[in-house]
């Protein structure tokens, strides 16, 4: 998973890579709120190298979504592979994460 934070930018960028299930659902969750708490604005995820994604990890994002909010901040999802966005499609939560069916 890469974290980044773009020159002029109050947000982080973060990238994770590879199969995010259930086995490594704990790990999204610790770096995504780390991440979060070092921005004051708030997330931009980049999932399109998510080779796999379940509702473990789904259940992630919504956690970490409700905890930015709480706080004025904002996660939102750039870029997802075919899975998170059939997943995110499936579930109802595209436009949560400010996707919609045509991204």
């Amino acid at each position: 998973m890469t974290l980044s934070s773009p020159a002029e930018s109050d947000r982080i960028v973060v990238a994770p890579r590879g199969e995010v299930d259930w086995d490594a659902h704990e790990a999204l969750h610790r770096n995504l709120v780390d991440a979060l708490r070092a921005t004051p604005s708030g997330l931009d995820l980049r999932l399109d190298g998510v080779t796999f994604w379940d509702c473990a990890a789904l259940g992630v994002l919504l956690r970490v979504r409700e905890h930015a909010a709480a706080e004025g901040k904002t996660v939102v999802v750039r870029s997802a592979s075919p899975i998170v966005h059939r997943v995110l499609e499936l579930t109802g939560t595209l436009g949560l994460f400010g996707l919609s069916a045509e991204d």
